[in-house]
């Protein structure tokens, strides 16, 4: 009978514990770009009363990478000494494996994206546009783009008619296939395909309109079987062709340019969270409170011809995600709101529930559960299967130093076989959820 349950016991263990390959995490809101853990599974519904077991814990210099998993290795962008430095870690006890650092000059001496991996390559982009492409093996530097020197991007304070003078940049870049795809935003060029193995510029979108660059990232979406990439500007949303990256369509009326009053100096606040796709023809954006933009859903419909026409389905103002790009899950949509609460939303734009005192901090969903931090360092679980609001768990992380609403516990979230990476302030910590 023992011998029995022990063979139980180790099948349902076998069954919960992903392949290498499918517990990789390995670029910005995960491997299907949805914030969602693809595929974890028997991950704790109920925690300890002592709490969850904290696997290590590492310090990093200013800035709001979190890292993203790969082959059971962490991948992290940071900033020593003024200098970029990918960095690599053990995802088993934090030990860190490589380091590659390059010449640069990082914004304000931070770090502000995540890198992007695959199999060969570490692609990352700095907070002064340093585009640097690293061997993921290795740890050397293959090539690197420099997006205001190299191709006319205006990022430094000297120039003032840039609106990224203030905070620089935080793009986290998009590898597909063999190329990485980077949102330029330059005079000349909209959008770029580089090639990994040699840096090699394949196709470069126009950009007649001058439409310039804010904190969003690319998203990819599938139209009617053409590939699309989505990103939102100052000025509108494109989609672009992923074949010749020629532009499919344009939606002006969204404009995301916030003129931030209170800032000292005022200045432009970049637009941070990126389209989400929600189902197989329509995008949700939304940003911001300081501009009241709120949120906006759109629809893509076939026009005359080769034709695409984005419509405007819904426009509300309570949910407007400061930092974090909400979720699409279950039918509903999870995201911050306007008094930086916690809200769920229906496809229809109808508030389902909202929790105040979790905003604008991270998260992201497994195994049909959220994670989610709040400013005082509680890290919660909540039911994503369900409509309501339903609380599953709740824990203080131990922390010493900046206070937990430090800018950089802003940082994104990811998980690999039921451990949890977040970023506290300066410090990466994982987590054992399982």
């Amino acid at each position: 009978m023992m011998k029995y349950l022990f063979m139980v016991m180790l099948t349902l263990m076998a069954a919960s514990t992903l392949s290498i390959a499918e517990a990789n995490f390995s670029r910005f809101r995960g491997e299907n770009h949805d914030g969602v853990v693809a595929g974890e599974k028997g991950l704790m519904r109920a925690w300890p009363e002592e709490g969850l077991k904290e696997l290590w814990r590492i310090k990093l210099g200013k800035g709001y990478s979190s890292g993203v998993i790969y082959d059971e290795k962490v991948y992290v962008h940071d900033v020593e000494k003024n200098k970029d430095i990918i960095r690599t870690f053990d995802i088993a006890n934090g030990q860190e494996l490589w380091r590659c650092a390059y010449d640069s000059k990082p914004h304000n001496s931070q770090s502000r994206a995540n890198p992007t991996v695959d199999e060969n390559h570490v692609v990352s982009i700095g907070s002064d546009g340093t585009v640097a492409c690293v061997d993921r093996k290795t740890g050397k530097l293959v090539w690197t783009i420099d997006l205001a020197k190299d191709l006319g991007l205006a990022i430094t304070k000297e120039a003032k008619s840039s609106k990224l003078a203030v905070y620089g940049i935080a793009q986290n870049p998009l590898i597909d296939g063999d190329a990485v795809i980077i949102a330029c935003c330059t005079p000349k060029s909209l959008m770029i395909k580089v090639e990994l193995a040699t840096g090699k510029i394949l196709w470069t979108t126009d950009n007649p309109k001058q439409w310039t660059m804010t904190f969003t990232s690319i998203t990819p979406m599938t139209f009617q079987g053409q590939k699309h990439y989505v990103y939102s500007t100052f000025e509108g949303v494109v989609g672009v062709s992923a074949t010749d990256g020629k532009i499919l369509w344009e939606y002006p009326e969204w404009k995301a340019e916030i003129w931030n009053e209170k800032a000292d100096p005022p200045n432009y606040l970049p637009v941070i969270p990126s389209p989400i796709v929600v189902g197989p023809d329509k995008l949700f954006f939304c940003a911001q409170n300081v501009g009241k933009l709120g949120c906006l859903m759109l629809q893509l419909t076939q026009a005359e011809g080769d034709g695409i026409e984005p419509r405007k389905i819904f426009r509300e103002k309570d949910m407007a995600s400061g930092i974090q790009t909400p979720i699409y899950f279950g039918g509903r949509i999870y995201g911050n709101g306007t008094d930086d609460g916690f809200i769920c939303f229906s496809l229809e734009g109808k508030m389902l529930w909202r929790q105040k005192k979790m905003g604008p901090w991270p998260y992201l969903i497994a195994d049909s559960m959220i994670y989610i931090l709040d400013k005082a360092g509680q890290l919660h679980l909540l039911d994503a299967s369900v409509p309501e609001f339903k609380e599953l768990a709740a824990w203080q992380i131990p922390f010493e130093g900046p206070k937990y609403y430090d800018a950089a516990s802003w940082s994104p979230m990811a998980m690999s076989n039921g451990r949890l990476i977040l970023r506290l302030g300066d410090e990466l910590v994982c987590l054992l959820v399982k």
